[in-house]
């Protein structure tokens, strides 16, 4: 159950399917841990990738007039990039990931950087 699940799910949410379906904690435990920070990170990083379309942010154009734009723009450019993450850390928090694999998922995809 836990191998068909690591790639979508994190360790919280197993953790918790697998009590709701009445396996021994100590079971439940032993499984689980199996599942290393690194693995959480990588599982966490593809199904972001996957859900690109919904969680990216959209890309400011490299052009001229996109490097002189004003404040207002940088700002609202800014403001659709923190939603965004918030978007994408929530998803992956509702997914079980811990907060450490979210963060490096999100510093992984690098959609979120703050260029200024």
């Amino acid at each position: 159950y836990v191998s068909s699940r690591k790639e979508a799910r994190g360790r919280i949410l197993i953790r918790q399917e697998l009590r709701r379906k009445g396996v021994e904690p100590e079971l439940v435990d032993s499984e689980v841990e199996e599942l290393t920070p690194q693995q959480q990170a990588d599982a966490a990083t593809a199904l972001l990738e996957k859900n690109a379309w919904r969680y990216r942010p959209p890309d400011a154009t490299e052009d001229d007039a996109a490097r002189s734009e004003d404040d207002a723009a940088r700002f609202a450019r800014r403001e659709l990039v923190y939603k965004a993450r918030a978007k994408a850390f929530g998803f992956l928090a509702r997914r079980g990931f811990a907060a450490d694999a979210a963060s490096a998922a999100l510093e992984r995809v690098g959609w979120f950087d703050d260029d200024d």
